[in-house]
């Protein structure tokens, strides 16, 4: 017997009634006055889960319904008579070892999607463009740059023609299936720096080349950036940073203040990772670019040295424990390990154009 109270279809009267079960069949009747409210096949109810200790409910064909906060009865009931949804759930609910399986599962397929899934997603749809769609974003993106952060170029014109054929010369058909540019930009901002567009345009800015001792270091530099447009990684990093957001939104919703702060961290450290990630993807191309054409490989190390011994300077007196983990390029160290050591220039002041 299970005590309870019941409602009959239609009405919010209550009767305080007490359930029997007797082959197969429920049935209802008034506390009170022991009348018969209801009988039923229990194969006819529709009982409900149970979560925690609150009240359950059996509801028959007719909307009528049974109502119990004895759970360990309607248990038993279901025990001896049916298999039903609502007992799987609470035995997940109360299973401790389930639940930290589930957990660790979680978890598990959280990071295999982090670390492989919406890195292979992108670079499958960044293949799928065509690469006459990168044109225009390229060219946007270099205009807006042009407006906010570049400056035409002060090397002299002969300068750039001479470097730009020489960069150019240097690619074969294989390179690249986009059409690779070269140009030149002045920019206190970005200082000795080098950046590829998914249009194909690199860009070189005065300071980098200006820094250079010899012309082989800045081809080191152009075949890691055909690198970048080879690999698609623009287009990849779009696509990954739109999914991260999307899914850091699902994941904490609408959040404000310190909530959206915290939201953004994750946000912030995965694509770091990820742009480490294609940072070293062009370190390899540049590898074999420099092997292919004969250039020994310590020209990469020698400019990347001094480019780290620039900004070192620049950023003295700012530096940080954390310095080494959120920047967006592998360690001089681990590029070095690479790369070999730097090749040694006795005098940069009389630095060697090889194409001059």
């Amino acid at each position: 017997m299970i005590q309870g109270n019941f409602f009959r279809s239609g009405e919010s009267k209550l009767h305080t009634v007490r359930l029997q079960y007797i082959n197969g069949e429920l049935f209802i009747y008034k506390l009170s006055s022991n009348e018969l409210l209801k009988n039923s096949s229990i194969k006819d109810a529709k009982i409900s889960g149970r979560i925690g200790n609150t009240a359950r409910n059996i509801t028959f064909d007719d909307n009528s319904r049974f109502e119990t906060l004895d759970n360990d009865a309607i248990d038993t009931l279901i025990k001896e008579n049916v298999v039903h949804s609502s007992q799987l759930i609470h035995w997940l609910e109360t299973n401790y070892s389930m639940i930290a399986v589930m957990l660790f599962s979680t978890i598990f397929i959280t990071w295999a999607m982090i670390q492989y899934g919406i890195p292979a997603s992108a670079k499958w749809a960044a293949y799928k463009v065509p690469p006459t769609w990168y044109a225009e974003s390229g060219n946007t993106t270099l205009k807006y740059l042009d407006e906010a952060i570049l400056s035409p170029s002060e090397l002299p014109e002969e300068r750039q023609q001479r470097l730009q054929h020489y960069f150019l010369s240097s690619l074969s058909k294989n390179d690249s299936p986009i059409p690779i540019q070269v140009s030149f930009r002045h920019s206190e901002f970005m200082g000795p720096n080098a950046f590829a567009l998914p249009s194909g345009d690199i860009v070189f800015t005065d300071q980098l080349v200006n820094l250079a001792c010899d012309d082989r270091e800045l081809l080191a530099i152009f075949g890691h950036e055909v690198g970048h447009i080879k690999e698609r990684h623009m287009a990849r990093r779009v696509l990954q940073s739109s999914v991260i957001a999307i899914a850091a939104a699902i994941t904490f919703g609408d959040s404000s203040s310190m909530g959206e702060l915290i939201a953004a961290i994750p946000t912030f450290l995965l694509e770091m990772g990820y742009s480490r990630d294609f940072e070293r993807e062009a370190d390899d191309y540049a590898l074999e670019y420099m092997h292919t054409r004969n250039i020994e490989l310590g020209f990469f190390t020698s400019i990347m040295n001094r480019i780290e011994a620039q900004y070192d300077e620049l950023n003295s007196g700012n530096e940080s424990k954390f310095e080494n983990y959120f920047v967006t390029h592998p360690s001089t160290t681990e590029r070095t390990e690479k790369f070999g050591n730097a090749v040694a220039i006795s005098n940069c002041q009389n630095r060697t154009a090889i194409n001059d």
